[in-house]
């Protein structure tokens, strides 16, 4: 009791003391600030470059998913005869250049079951439609563009790709990596297209790269 007590009174004691610090112990109490400060400092500093990092990268992704995905879907969802490789890179143009049709042909094979078979005519288009895809000022187009022989190619329309990364130019972004088979020209009937995407964005430093195939 004697003990609590005489704690207690210094205690009060050092309360009611006016004096206030000296100049060790304030000189103690700002270290230990600084120190507690810095590390608190550098704990938030690293925690929001890792979120910044870690959202930049999954923005990478999204924004290469829906180039790409927009990309096949020009592929696979419009008729073509030919794909090549344009200049300036990264550039590709699809071209519609052949009008196609079945025409009834009679069969004159008396044992066969069918009066008619189906033959397969082709002939070259009066206009050709062309779609390119480009990197203009970081950003993916798609164009569609219409093409006369011995006319310049009239551009129909310009759709950017609207997203937050940008897609740095390179000679290797587009790229026919196989082609199965060629026409005449040179142009490509069918193979595999490589994309090769370098990402970046204004939140970041961070570059980020991906890549994808697809055959057609």
């Amino acid at each position: 009791m004697n003990r609590k007590s005489s704690w207690m009174a210094q205690l009060k004691a050092r309360i009611c003391d006016e004096r206030g610090l000296s100049l060790l112990e304030l000189l103690a109490v700002l270290t230990v600030l600084v120190i507690v400060g810095s590390v608190m400092t550098s704990t938030l500093v690293t925690g929001q470059k890792i979120f910044t990092k870690q959202t930049a990268e999954t923005q990478f992704r999204e924004d290469a998913d829906y180039v790409t995905t927009r990309i096949m879907n020009e592929f696979y969802s419009t008729p073509f005869d030919e794909v090549e490789m344009c200049t300036p890179a990264p550039c590709i143009r699809i071209i519609d250049s052949t009008d196609t049709s079945f025409n009834a042909v009679e069969n004159e094979n008396q044992d066969s079951e069918t009066d008619y078979y189906y033959d397969l005519d082709s002939s070259k288009k009066d206009t050709a439609n062309e779609t390119v895809i480009t990197i203009v000022d970081e950003q993916v187009h798609i164009q569609k563009a219409t093409r006369k022989p011995g006319e310049a190619t009239v551009l129909q329309s310009d759709e950017l790709l609207e997203t937050r990364s940008f897609f740095t130019s390179s000679n290797e972004t587009f790229n026919l990596a196989t082609c199965s088979a060629e026409t005449e020209g040179g142009s490509c009937t069918s193979g595999t297209m490589e994309l090769l995407f370098i990402l970046s964005s204004d939140r970041t430093s961070e570059q980020m790269t991906l890549e994808s195939r697809f055959g057609f």
